[in-house]
């Protein structure tokens, strides 16, 4: 059922794919690493570890001063009061959490390895495709109900 569709699914069905780079790195990189792979973030790990994230919200919010902060260390941007979720838990969770904490992106964390960063719209894209399923089964059970009062 589609309330119940665990955020494992994403990985075992290959979005485990996320750009990473340490705090040391600049805004450039991370900006360049953003168009390079079509993401809109970058998880910052130290020494494996998630200690940030910087999104395309951060990069905007960096150049708002009217300085181009392409040579600064992403230590100086990045989220690092994150919002995580672990890989058994639900969608509908995951996305209640991101809603609550006004935030598109979502690290997936385990034992304290980065499993990879879910994007609200990849949740919602495959949320809604499940709703779809449901419905078209209670459609289909509702259908042989009634056919089996025709009989």
């Amino acid at each position: 059922m589609a309330h119940r569709m665990q955020l494992s699914v994403l990985i075992t069905a290959g979005r485990a794919c996320f750009s990473a780079l340490p705090p040391t790195a600049s805004m450039g990189q991370a900006v360049a690493d953003m168009v390079r792979q079509k993401k809109t973030a970058v998880a910052v790990l130290d020494g494996g570890r998630l200690k940030g994230i910087v999104t395309r919200t951060d990069v905007l919010r960096s150049w708002g001063g009217g300085q181009a902060p392409e040579q600064e260390p992403l230590s100086r941007f990045m989220t690092r009061d994150l919002v995580v979720a672990g890989p058994d838990a639900s969608f509908q969770h995951a996305l209640e959490s991101m809603a609550a904490s006004d935030i598109e992106h979502l690290p997936v964390v385990q034992d304290g390895r980065l499993l990879t960063v879910v994007h609200q719209s990849d949740l919602l894209e495959r949320h809604i495709g499940d709703l779809h399923e449901e419905i078209r089964h209670l459609q289909e059970y509702i259908e042989g109900l009634h056919n089996a009062e025709k009989d």
